[in-house]
């Protein structure tokens, strides 16, 4: 073992964290050298002195070590203190360290990179086998109504199916159907409004069996107007009208008022005198009423059924002009026309009739002098 009196050294460069020097001044220690190594992270640190014992304790170069560690060293002579001051740097260990946690980060990136890919392929695949089957669910409910559901004959006229689109969403089915008929005309109004709602439930019931999911249906009429709207809640099994055209008391009232008016009005100007006759029959109107299926209309006459200016008349004109009259109702209105004809005494004269949907005109109860 080497000793050595090292007092300038230990002075300059040498700090132990294990005592204090409270005073300045000088001093003759024993050191022992003995070929001491310093290993850090398993490789040996070179220093520029070599590192000794006092007194039981090990003492190496301050510097050395601290900028091993990334710390920059300063000495102040004037203040005997030395700074410690962190650079950032890493030692050549720590940085193979990091090296290999992020090779380790990379390896765990990549496998995760793999599952993704590998199950965004198999959603694309499911997404695919999904919209395959959607594909096939809508062309099953458009051609099951085109077949089976193409017309709907319980009203007074039939209402025929002219288009059909279905579109499968992610939670419902949209049907929307065209038909040959407009919704303010005779075909849409004579239908058994209640008969068709059920024509239209069975028709969402097939399409909510099939595909598992909700169903909304449109009816639109010739013009592309909406006629109808309908849902369906499949796991309720509960259907639905949302809206359909017509269907409104308080507008048919509506619209039956102005068309009692405008048939009254009509009749007043175009249709007040018979003068085909011996003399001039006048007609007065005495009642308009618009019912669910029919029109009722009572004229009355300035005559008496037993005179002579009724039995004069040309019964062939008479009757034609009652059919005008039927006609123009009818067409008004979109309905059957009845009318009752009685004279100034208010004894019936005749009672006429107008199919509308057959376009007949019929009479009865003429009275004959």
């Amino acid at each position: 073992m080497k000793k050595k009196s090292l007092v300038a050294l230990i002075l300059a460069v040498v700090l132990s964290t294990s005592m204090a020097f409270g005073l300045s001044g000088k001093k003759a220690i024993d050191a022992y050298y003995q070929n001491i190594k310093i290993y850090k992270d398993g490789s040996l640190l070179k220093t520029t002195q070599e590192p000794f014992i006092y007194n039981g304790t090990t003492y190496v170069p301050l510097r050395d070590v601290t900028e091993s560690f990334g710390y920059d060293v300063k000495w102040n002579g004037v203040a005997s203190s030395i700074t410690l001051t962190s650079t950032g740097n890493m030692s050549n260990t720590e940085i193979a360290n990091l090296r290999y946690q992020l090779q380790q980060k990379q390896i765990e990136i990549n496998t995760l990179k793999y599952e993704i890919d590998k199950l965004k392929k198999e959603n694309k695949d499911s997404d695919k086998d999904d919209d395959d089957d959607d594909k096939d669910d809508e062309k099953y409910i458009k051609d099951k109504i085109e077949d089976d559901y193409e017309k709907y004959k319980d009203g007074k006229y039939d209402i025929k199916v002219k288009d059909v689109d279905v579109d499968i969403s992610s939670k419902k089915v949209e049907i929307e159907i065209k038909i040959d008929a407009e919704r303010d005309k005779k075909e849409w109004e004579k239908r058994d409004s209640g008969d068709f709602k059920d024509y239209i439930e069975d028709i969402c019931k097939m399409a909510a069996k099939r595909a598992d999911k909700d169903v909304e249906l449109t009816v639109k009429d010739d013009d592309n107007d909406k006629a109808g709207e309908y849902e369906y809640d499949e796991s309720k099994k509960d259907f639905d009208v949302k809206s359909e055209y017509g269907d409104d008391d308080d507008d048919d009232d509506d619209d039956d008022k102005d068309d009692e008016d405008y048939i009254e009005d009509k009749i007043k100007e175009d249709y007040d005198k018979y003068d085909n006759g011996s003399k001039d029959i006048d007609l007065k109107v005495k009642k308009v009423d618009i019912g669910s299926k029919k029109v009722e209309i009572k004229l009355e006459m300035d005559v008496d059924r037993r005179s002579d200016e009724w039995d004069d008349r040309d019964k062939s004109d008479f009757r034609d002009l009652m059919e005008d009259i039927c006609e123009m109702a009818a067409k008004k209105t979109d309905k059957d026309v009845e009318i009752e004809l009685v004279d100034k005494d208010d004894d019936k004269a005749g009672d006429y009739e107008y199919d509308e949907s057959e376009e007949k005109f019929e009479h009865d109860n003429e009275y004959k002098k």
